[in-house]
């Protein structure tokens, strides 16, 4: 299923994640078709019947939005095509991955290094401004291969889609229902986070095997994470390759790894793989 292999972490955070939210799932439907019954008997049998209906069409109707909504927020988006010179680099990279070419854009009106990529029927793949102004070719590939490997896995939006049905559902339902499942949806976003970082480690791993150059790999992710320096934080590399008690804290609240954890994990990767003699150039950081 997974071509290079997982952080053992991964599967229990999928575990969790499915447990968590099936008991959201249980405690939306029970509450919901007991409150429809109290009310009018026939009504609530109706509720039965149709609440999994109901969170089916959400989790339907978020997936088919991610190919038209998942780009807004970003500014203007200018789009690539075949005759970018580009184009046959991504489509190098997409085959190393193993996927199709997805549609390529990127995003004028963002000067941070920043990508993303969207769409589970037609994938696309963003990228800032800045990270054509600010990384080299080979940490492009890196952060390109990167939205290629979630891509290739794009099956775990499923997981998303159905969460984002569960967490919606609530605010259409009556107070005392609303309020239990918003105790449910508290561990169950953390579940999610959870599971989100170790999908940043997988298609971090994708992305190395995809272009072998853990320095690139390196780079770029500090690159990404020093940019902040910009905002008002004064970091060094060192700062971001120290991963201290608070961050550990921190990172349970976020969608990403701490980006110092994404790079050991990457060095531990290239050392258990033996993907080369030596780890290039990663002693100058």
């Amino acid at each position: 299923m997974f071509e290079h292999g997982v952080r053992p972490q991964f599967w229990l955070s999928l575990i969790v994640a499915f447990i968590i939210l099936g008991v959201l799932f249980v405690v939306g439907w029970a509450g919901v078709s007991l409150f429809a019954f109290a009310v009018f008997p026939p009504l609530g049998m109706l509720a039965v019947i149709g609440y999994p209906f109901l969170v089916l069409l959400f989790a339907v109707g978020y997936l088919l939005s991610l190919d038209h909504l998942g780009g807004l927020g970003v500014g203007s988006i200018k789009w690539i095509n075949v005759s970018h010179p580009f184009v046959e680099r991504l489509a190098f990279l997409a085959s190393r991955v193993h996927v199709e070419v997805p549609r390529f854009g990127v995003a004028t009106d963002v000067d941070i290094i920043n990508a993303f990529t969207y769409g589970i029927f037609e994938p696309k793949v963003v990228v800032s401004r800045g990270c054509l102004e600010n990384l080299s070719e080979d940490e492009l590939d890196f952060v390109v291969a990167h939205e290629l490997g979630h891509i290739k896995y794009k099956w775990v939006w499923i997981l998303y889609s159905i969460s984002t049905s569960l967490f919606t559902l609530p605010m259409v339902m009556p107070t005392l229902v609303y309020a239990i499942m918003l105790l449910v949806s508290i561990p169950a976003k953390f579940a999610l986070y959870w599971f989100s970082r170790e999908c940043e480690y997988l298609a971090d791993r994708e992305a190395l095997f995809a272009i072998g150059n853990l320095r690139a790999a390196v780079t770029a992710l500090v690159k990404m994470e020093l940019q902040l320096g910009e905002k008002g934080y004064n970091k060094t590399v060192k700062d971001v390759l120290t991963v201290d008690e608070y961050e550990r804290i921190v990172e349970f609240t976020r969608t990403h790894p701490n980006t110092g954890r994404r790079i050991w994990e990457l060095v531990k990767v290239y050392r258990e793989y033996n993907m080369g003699s030596e780890l290039e150039g990663f002693s100058l950081l």
